[in-house]
Formats: C-alpha cells, sequence, structure tokens
C-alpha cells in the first residue's frame, strides 16, 4: 500500500466488482467534488442543490473529448454525510464487458479521480465515524467468509454489538479508576484501613476481557473452520466416506489397498458451519516407500486436528483382525484432548445382532456406517456439528457469537495484560498506570484515541481494492 496516496483524500475511483466478463461491473467513486468529476462524463447533470439524500440516476457514460456514448448506465449518487464514505460519492453500475471497464477506468482518470488504495474506501469510512475499528474489520471478515456461521458473527460485529462489549469493560475501568484515584487522596503509597482492595471490581474486568481474549480464539475457528482428519487403516473406507461427506468423487476409492498416499484436503459447509476434512494415507506398519511417506504425512496432519474420525472397517473387526482400539490408534494417544469419533465403516456386511466383540464399541458411541445404505452419515454429521459448537461455546457458558479481528485483538490482549498485573500488593503509582495503559488500548479501538498510521495502514491494507 502507498501510504502517501492512502491519507491524500482526494477523489478516488475502483472497481469494486471482479475484473472480468460478466453481466453488470460496478465503479465506486468518493471524495470532495465527485459530483463535478461525473458530470464530465455523464449524460445528465448531477446538481448538490436537488441532491439531499441518496438517489438513483439513469443515463450513459460518454466520452468526454469525443462526447461519443461508451455504455448505458445506471448511478447510485450519495451526497455528502450518506453512502458508505460519508463523502460525495458515486457508484456507476455498467454492463460488465472488459472493453466497457477498460475504457471507463480511462476516463475516471482522466477527468480527475485517482485509482483508491486497497481498503482506502472503508478508511475514509473510518475517518468520517461511519465505521469503528472492530466494525471495519467485520466488514473484512464478511467479504472473506465462506460459510454461514462466519457471516453470521462477523455481521453482528459490523452492527456494533462488540463495540458495546468493549465500551462496557472500558467504562468499568474508568469506574475503577475512580475507586483507586480515591485512595491516592488518602495514601500515596498504601491502602487507607478504611478502604479495601476492590478485588471483585478487578477480577470481573479481567473475566470480561479475557472471555473477548477466548472471542478471538473462537473467530479464528469459526472463519478457518475445524480440521477434520480421517485416520484409520489402508482400505478401511476413509475416502469413500470423505467423497460421501463431500457429495463428490474428490478421492480415489479402490479394492486394492494403499491407493491413498497422500493427504487430500478439501473444505466444505455443513449446516452453516465450515469444516476443513482431510483424507489420509492408511496406516500400515508394513509400508514402504511412497507409501511411508504418506502414512508418515498422516501422523504429523494429527498436530493441526481439531476432531479425528478413526474409521475401523467392521469386517476386520468381527473376524478379530484388529484386538481393539487402543492397540490400533497408539498414535491418538499423543492427542487425549481431540475428540475421536469412531466409524465402523462396511456395515452393510453384517446383520444385528452384532457380535460381541463390537458390541461394547457400539454401546460407547462408535457410529455403525455404511457407504452402500448411508447408514449412520447423518449421526456422523450432527456428532460433527455438536463438536464445532462446544469448542466455540466452552463449559462455562460464555457465549462467544462475534468475531474480533487482529487489530482488535492486540489492543485487547494489552489491556488484559495491563489489568492482569494488578494485584493488591501493587504500589499505587503502578496500579493507576496499569489502568491508564488499559484504557488507552481500548480507546483507540473505540474511537477515544488516535490509532498510529501503522496500525491503521496495517488494517486497511488488508482491505481489496474496491472495499
Amino acid at each position: 500500500m502507498d501510504s502517501t496516496r492512502y491519507f491524500d483524500f482526494s477523489p478516488i475511483y475502483a472497481l469494486a466488482t471482479p475484473y472480468g466478463k460478466s453481466a453488470i461491473a460496478v465503479f465506486r467513486t468518493s471524495g470532495e467534488g465527485t459530483f463535478d468529476l461525473i458530470n464530465k462524463i455523464f449524460s445528465s447533470k448531477l446538481k448538490r442543490e436537488d441532491i439531499k439524500c441518496p438517489q438513483i440516476k439513469y443515463g450513459y457514460i460518454r466520452d468526454n473529448k469525443t462526447g461519443e456514448p461508451v455504455d448505458e448506465v445506471v448511478l447510485s449518487v450519495f451526497p455528502k454525510g450518506h453512502g458508505y464514505t460519508k463523502e460525495e460519492a458515486v457508484e456507476i453500475s455498467t454492463h460488465g464487458s472488459l472493453a466497457v471497464i477498460k475504457k471507463l477506468s480511462k476516463l475516471l482518470e482522466n477527468v480527475g479521480f485517482r485509482q483508491a488504495e486497497g481498503g482506502e474506501f472503508s478508511y475514509r469510512a473510518y475517518k468520517t465515524g461511519t465505521l469503528t475499528l472492530p466494525e471495519a474489520e467485520a466488514v473484512l471478515d464478511i467479504i472473506e467468509s465462506t460459510s454461514e456461521k462466519a457471516t453470521s458473527y462477523a455481521l453482528k460485529t459490523r452492527m456494533g454489538f462488540l463495540d458495546k462489549r468493549i465500551e462496557d469493560v472500558y467504562e468499568d475501568i474508568v469506574n475503577l479508576s475512580s475507586l483507586f484515584e480515591l485512595q491516592l487522596d488518602y495514601s500515596e503509597d498504601e491502602f487507607d484501613e478504611d478502604i479495601s482492595f476492590p478485588e471483585h471490581e478487578v477480577d470481573k474486568i479481567k473475566r470480561e476481557l479475557k472471555n473477548l481474549v477466548n472471542t478471538y480464539k473462537v473467530s479464528n475457528i469459526v472463519k478457518g473452520g475445524i480440521n477434520v482428519i480421517l485416520v484409520g487403516a489402508t482400505n478401511a473406507g476413509k475416502s469413500t466416506l470423505f467423497n460421501t461427506l463431500l457429495k463428490s468423487n474428490r478421492s480415489i476409492v479402490s479394492d486394492e489397498k494403499g491407493t491413498t498416499r497422500d493427504y487430500i484436503k478439501e473444505s466444505i459447509e455443513i449446516n452453516g458451519v465450515c469444516i476443513n476434512l482431510y483424507d489420509t494415507a492408511g496406516i500400515n506398519s508394513q509400508a514402504r516407500g511412497v507409501e511411508k511417506i504418506g502414512v508418515s504425512r498422516t501422523m504429523e496432519l494429527m498436530n493441526l486436528a481439531d476432531v479425528i474420525i478413526h474409521v475401523i472397517p467392521l469386517d476386520d473387526l468381527i473376524n478379530e483382525k484388529i484386538d481393539s482400539i487402543e492397540s490400533f490408534i497408539p498414535y491418538n494417544l499423543a492427542n487425549p484432548d481431540v475428540p475421536t469419533i469412531t466409524v465402523l465403516s462396511k456395515s452393510d456386511l453384517t446383520e444385528e445382532p452384532y457380535p460381541v466383540n463390537i458390541t461394547p464399541l457400539v454401546e460407547s458411541g462408535a457410529i455403525l456406517y455404511s457407504s452402500i445404505t448411508k447408514e449412520g452419515i447423518g449421526r456422523i454429521i450432527d456428532t460433527l456439528i455438536k463438536l464445532f459448537y462446544e469448542k466455540i461455546n466452552p463449559s462455562s457458558g460464555e457465549v462467544n457469537d462475534l468475531l474480533i479481528g487482529s487489530t482488535v485483538y492486540n489492543a485487547i490482549k494489552k489491556a488484559y495484560s495491563s489489568i492482569e498485573s494488578i494485584l493488591p500488593s501493587s504500589p499505587i503509582e503502578a496500579i493507576t498506570i496499569a489502568i491508564k495503559d488499559a484504557l488507552f488500548s481500548l480507546g483507540e479501538v473505540l474511537g477515544k484515541e488516535n490509532p498510529s498510521d501503522e496500525v491503521l495502514g496495517a488494517l486497511f491494507g488488508r482491505f481489496c481494492v474496491g472495499k
């Protein structure tokens, strides 16, 4: 990002839709004097005195030198104080012809617009008070969201719910500050015998900030999805289950053992939740060469797992080719905190009553699955969704239904570190400094303090051109 141009508030333009042939292309323009520049190429005149609220205008874009029509367009016109940036702005909807896109880009520059930097429209919205920093990051999260859940959480943040939570904590810290200021009136070094350390208030703020820190961790799960690793012996049915969940023949399925030599990853959305599925090479102690490398990569993937689906072929279990889960997947013991879904594949090959040796597995929650009858696929999906929600909503009852971006998280983390340093044994001077630091960190997020240009540039520079 060219920071010199980024903070220059001259009129800007950008293609807001992807570059390529399409039904419609949309150009955004913004900045003081935008109406005057658009009037040089639009068939009708935009008169400020007549435009008191957003309006739609129909007409033609014309070459400002030859007067020749370029395209039939619709303008969304926003007077100052309206629209995304709250600057004078016009959005131009044209036909999505590459020739039109190229020509209009050239015309906009010819009449005085400069091409916007990435995120410059959102930066201007922030500077005019339309967006707070949490809301700005939420805009980016909405654009980049890959699941319904991520979009829903990001939209709540965009609507100001995160700002409200941070504002509440900020006010609590302000109240805490007043308590310590009262203490300073009595003593410089220690608490007066009539004034106790406000432990309850300090602990409450710590919990609130800690919850926000945890919300950031949840945000990454919601945005990136959970990693689900399919493991098991060769020819256990992992690839078949992988394809069934994807509803696509992505992985090779064969009666020949060891057809999956390396892991395959695909991301899917199930019930609004993003799930990253990994089909892996079958665990085989006799593997050699390329197959052995694949097994090694399967082991490495275990470190990324949020959930393990352990696929066990039911016919092998019944024929006692597998003694027990413990002996079959000792590698899973290195990840005791990762939940495992045990899937007994090829269930269509046996009928109830089940053999005695598999009864304990079924009673403990193992899921019978058949790629032929599709038995068990619903339970597998329901279990995955349940584990996802358990991961984002801990047993403490905390509700983490917002998205926090890295810029806001860094500020919250600093505030948490400052408040966490406050102890009954801390000198009053150290406590007041810690409180002041916490207020400044949260104040930057809430617009009560001015963030540095580096912080703003790092945030808005992550946006695409046109946003």
